[in-house]
């Protein structure tokens, strides 16, 4: 039973309050009860529950660099309790403990921290209860520990809990292997055709389309603007490392083929006459292999 209590301040708040509160009002102070002193019973409204995905993180990270930057010497708990509608956080003088709201963002729930932490060091030394000095320390060291990446853990943990990202699904394990091979393939297609000039029926053998491959392969670009930075290749180079090029791309679109076994033919089908062709139909617009040097054992 409170038999004296002291009030220091008594003001709408959303966030810090260790007395006796209602809804909308809450009142800070200190009490003289005599004989022993219990620990004061906590708010009705403070349901302790578990925190939200990086919470638990961003709090210790800002409660431990609180404590360092701001000299506080005497220990604390920390605890997140469900939304209530009153505040965002308290602490309780009487307890030692700071109370965040789950489901906060890791910047608000670091600020929050921070904030009731404040609160700690104002009643540690015995100040007064100030909401506005509280609310601007946290603000200043919530921004230095964003600038210093401090807090990156605890959002990249956030993120990653909530499926954002890296862990955001987006196709399936076989349409992921047949737009792989979609792109390799219908990129590879489009270069045979430019080098066939446009033909896509059958290959043609002539000089036009040797002297295509080597200005393709021939890293010759803005010659003709005074370009002084591209190499220059001679034109058997050229071809070399062209056939070498195409059919080592080829291979690999083989190869993806091979990997999406029959799942291949039902995404081309659906595709219909929008499907990029197979490795086998784009043979006979590819090159003659170079051939392969034989070599024997004496």
């Amino acid at each position: 039973m409170i038999t004296r209590w002291f009030p220091t301040e008594i003001s709408p708040v959303t966030r810090s309050s260790c007395g006796p509160s209602c809804r909308t009002i809450s009142a800070k102070g200190s009490c003289s009860c005599g004989g022993v002193k219990a620990a004061p019973a906590r708010p009705d409204d403070l349901v302790q529950w578990l925190p939200a995905a990086g919470q638990s993180r961003a709090a210790a990270i800002a409660i431990h660099a609180g404590m360092k930057k701001w000299g506080i010497k005497s220990d604390l708990t920390w605890r997140f309790f469900l939304p209530n509608g009153r505040c965002a956080g308290q602490y309780l003088c009487g307890r030692d403990e700071v109370w965040i709201q789950r489901g906060l963002d890791v910047r608000s729930t670091a600020e929050t921290a921070l904030h009731e932490l404040r609160h700690h060091r104002q009643h540690e030394r015995g100040e007064f209860m100030d909401d506005g000095e509280a609310e601007g320390y946290a603000r200043v060291l919530v921004a230095d520990l964003v600038a210093s990446g401090d807090l990156e853990d605890a959002e990249l943990e956030a993120k990653y809990a909530a499926g954002i990202g890296i862990w955001q699904v987006s196709a399936t394990a076989s349409e992921s292997a047949y737009y792989r091979w979609d792109d390799f393939a219908s990129r590879l297609y489009q270069l045979l055709v430019v080098l066939n000039n446009g033909v896509t029926t059958a290959r043609i053998d002539d000089a036009g389309w040797w002297d295509r491959l080597v200005a393709t392969y021939g890293d010759r670009l803005g010659r003709n603007a005074g370009s002084t930075l591209t190499p220059e290749y001679s034109r058997q180079t050229c071809i070399n490392s062209g056939l070498a090029d195409l059919w080592s791309r080829w291979g690999e679109c083989a190869k993806l083929e091979a990997q999406l076994g029959t799942q291949f033919q039902t995404f081309r089908s659906a595709r219909g006459a929008l499907a990029t062709p197979t490795s086998v139909e784009m043979l006979r617009l590819m090159p003659p292999r170079i051939p392969q040097p034989v070599r024997g054992e004496t």
